[in-house]
Order: structure tokens, then C-alpha cells, then sequence
């Protein structure tokens, strides 16, 4: 799960896998071949770019396998 939280750097991604949580400031994921997104903290929501293509929202839940 992606969520936003604030730092005293400022806005981070959290991110949370079971009991793995982590933060940082910009993430990019791929899947497959497919153009990578661009995933950033703006204005406490989550904000996911790929070309023109833009969706956000508070939470986003994502399937990651290891």
C-alpha cells in the first residue's frame, strides 16, 4: 500500500508491505515492458505520471512480488 506522510524533509511516500514500511521522496515502477510511472507526494495525495496519462488519490494499493 501507498500512502503519503509528513517528514521533517517533507512529504514522503510510505510505502507498506506486510510489516516492511518504508519512505522516500519519488518512486518509479515498471511493469513488463511498459512505460515506467513516476510516482510522487503532491498536495497529500499520491500522484502516479506516465506520459500524459496522470492518477492519484490518497491511498493506492499496488501488488508488488519479490
Amino acid at each position: 500500500m501507498l500512502s503519503v506522510v509528513q517528514t521533517p524533509e517533507g512529504p514522503q511516500l510510505k510505502i507498506k508491505v506486510g510489516d516492511l514500511v518504508c519512505t522516500t521522496p519519488q518512486l518509479t515502477a515498471r511493469r513488463d515492458n511498459e512505460e515506467p510511472w513516476t510516482i510522487t507526494p503532491v498536495g497529500g495525495q499520491i500522484e502516479m505520471r506516465r506520459g500524459k496519462e496522470v492518477t492519484a488519490g490518497p491511498i493506492i494499493k499496488v501488488l508488488l512480488r519479490f
